[in-house]
């Protein structure tokens, strides 16, 4: 009997040795290359934590990417895992049934603040688990400033002087993009939190003013007032060249996210730099969440397994704080103190909390479910004001027509 059972246990040995399981492989898409390489060492702490499965996170083009993502979905060859943006993507994925609900399947979510569940919530029920928030300070060269003798701005007259001073010293005072999709997440909005006072914000949420109102207006007037303090040749900068222009001392300041920080000192680890936050008669900073990780509903067993353990990773701590030291994002995960950030990022994430101001203007929340030609059309807008082939009144008069 002892042989027969030593006979056994030698080949159930040889059995597992000579058909090792492979394990689980998904793809997680996240919105342009540049993302996917900084999450690299999120891809291998996954991969060497969870042995039995493999993340291969693929970048793609971020212009297109909401086009590529939600095409990929109906077609039934999707990601399994996939950065979504804030509502109303989440609600759409959800009435179409290409997402799954997260709140059962993520245990750690019941510890997240309901606000940063809402804007990817349909029904009452988170349909992503939240990836980060952003906002969107001023960066400026920190030399530049100095060599001429100038300090940062705390009104926008001074702001305004700044930038008249660095022009007649033959400086660009501003990098700028001619892309849509900045105008509407950075450049609008950063000028907006700057001059609309809270009353007026919450008079927009109450359904009680309308976007050609003169509070409104004035933030259009205000970005017309930077069109003299531009780079030459603006028209013809993609928003990487914006960017490529100010790490390279090109211009003094850029309008950004939070995101840059890394790749300003990538593409110039000898650039010296810090943010403020836009000064105005509001004087505060807008910040929106940064969508969130979703799971396709077509996954099955172990594809699906490995999806759920991706999700739980990135809604802990340590994933939390690796975006926050390679990605530069400010965690809406709880608990997360950033100790591995760049002090930068965390003097920015210090900077939300003092100033920030979440607007609800059509990108994000149940104002965009309502109004769905929002996004294009103060893109389009802010684009005229800086061409000059719209006035402040029309451009406002524009978004709100796209009510």
């Amino acid at each position: 009997m002892k042989k027969v059972m030593l006979m056994l246990l030698v080949w159930a040995g040889l059995f597992s040795w000579g058909f090792t399981q492979e394990p689980a492989q998904i793809e997680v898409w996240v919105w342009g290359d540049l993302t996917a390489q900084f999450m690299e060492n999120l891809e291998a702490t996954f991969n060497a934590a969870y042995p039995s499965y493999q993340v291969d996170i693929v970048g793609k083009k971020a212009e297109e990417y909401n086009t590529i993502l939600t095409n990929a979905l109906q077609g039934g060859a999707g990601p399994a895992v996939f950065l979504t943006r804030i509502n109303p993507m989440p609600t759409q994925f959800a009435k179409a049934g290409l997402v799954l609900a997260v709140d059962e399947i993520v245990p750690l979510l019941s510890h997240y603040q309901p606000a940063a569940l809402s804007a990817l919530s349909y029904q009452g029920r988170p349909y992503a688990v939240p990836y980060a928030v952003v906002t969107y300070p001023v960066y400026y060269n920190v030399d530049i400033f100095e060599a001429h003798g100038l300090s940062v701005p705390t009104t926008w007259e001074e702001f305004l002087r700044v930038c008249q001073a660095l022009k007649e010293a033959g400086i660009a005072p501003i990098s700028m993009y001619h892309a849509n999709w900045a105008f509407t997440e950075i450049l609008h909005p950063a000028v907006a939190a700057a001059f609309l006072p809270d009353e007026w914000l919450e008079a927009l949420e109450a359904g009680q003013v309308n976007y050609d109102s003169p509070e409104f207006v004035a933030t259009f007037e205000a970005i017309g007032e930077l069109v003299p303090y531009l780079i030459d040749g603006w028209e013809g900068m993609t928003y990487g060249d914006a960017r490529a222009a100010f790490a390279n001392g090109e211009a003094a300041m850029i309008f950004d996210g939070n995101w840059s920080v890394p790749t300003f000192k990538d593409l110039n680890p000898d650039l010296n730099f810090d943010v403020f936050v836009l000064p105005g008669p509001a004087g505060r900073m807008y910040w929106r969440l940064d969508g969130g990780w979703g799971i396709n509903a077509a996954l099955e067993g172990e594809a699906k397994d490995a999806a759920v353990a991706f999700l739980n990773f990135v809604a802990g701590p340590l994933a939390n704080e690796i975006l926050a030291r390679d990605l530069g994002t400010l965690p809406a995960a709880p608990g997360i103190r950033m100790a591995q950030a760049d002090p930068l990022s965390r003097k920015i994430s210090e900077l939300r909390v003092a100033h920030g101001v979440e607007i609800m203007y059509g990108i994000g929340g149940q104002v965009a479910l309502e109004y769905s030609g929002f996004y294009g059309a103060l893109g389009t807008a802010t684009e005229g004001v800086l061409l000059g082939t719209l006035t402040p009144e029309e451009a406002a008069r524009m978004v709100e027509e796209s009510k």
